[in-house]
């Protein structure tokens, strides 16, 4: 289960750099296959928005993971390569 896991951090990671324009270099047919691997971890995902902690220093917490958390960009799903 934990090579399972690696796995779809490794292609989600992935997509996430080929969102955020870091790799530019992949083909348009490459970038599908990593886009339509992220649809089927999106549509799984229970919360679609960064949750929010409550309790001391959580401020100083929320706002640096909303600065640090990576992703995708508006219109992911239609986006032509």
């Amino acid at each position: 289960m934990i090579q399972l896991s690696d796995l779809l951090l490794f292609l989600t990671r992935k997509y996430l750099e080929i969102e955020n324009g870091y790799r530019n270099e992949y083909s348009a047919q490459l970038k599908g296959i990593f886009r339509d691997f992220y649809k089927k971890v999106d549509d799984r995902l229970i919360f679609k928005k960064t949750q929010t902690e409550t309790g001391r220093n959580s401020d100083y917490y929320n706002a640096f993971i909303e600065t640090i958390c990576s992703k995708p960009t508006n219109r992911w799903r239609t986006k032509v390569y």
